[in-house]
């Protein structure tokens, strides 16, 4: 057996691809380093948009316990509003059981020894300890 020597395929001249030089380094001055500047950068954008994203938390829940406390005051301003109705209806239900003058103006002007006296038990009402008529002075 022979041996067969490889074939050597050689191309022309204007068919050879261009030879590739190095691209010439840009000379930077002395003491101005270049590495990691993007890492820094994308640091910084990201601490940015951390904050733009805590102050938008901040003031989305500021807004919603505002807006929790509107609730709250509208809702008692409509029970403060039907006590009072449902004082009134009381009353007028009182007035319309006493037919007799006196009984309704004993009613609507109590006098003034009762009204202390009720004022003195609910002032009283819920403290720890006893308190004696004698002690405070009734101004």
């Amino acid at each position: 057996m022979s041996r067969r020597r490889p074939i050597r395929l050689t191309m022309r001249a204007s068919a050879r691809p261009p030879v590739r030089t190095p691209m010439p380094h840009r000379v930077r001055p002395h003491g101005t380093p270049r590495r990691g500047v993007a890492l820094v950068l994308v640091l910084w954008l990201v601490v940015i948009l951390g904050g733009i994203g805590a102050t938008v938390v901040s003031s989305t829940r500021d807004a919603s316990r505002l807006a929790g406390n509107a609730r709250a005051r509208v809702v008692a301003r409509y029970a403060a509003e039907s006590g009072i109705e449902a004082t009134l209806a009381a009353i007028d239900a009182s007035l319309a059981l006493l037919t007799d003058s006196t009984a309704r103006r004993a009613f609507l002007n109590p006098s003034s020894r009762t009204v202390a006296a009720t004022r003195w038990r609910w002032a009283t009402r819920g403290l720890p300890w006893p308190l004696s008529m004698r002690a405070l002075a009734w101004t």
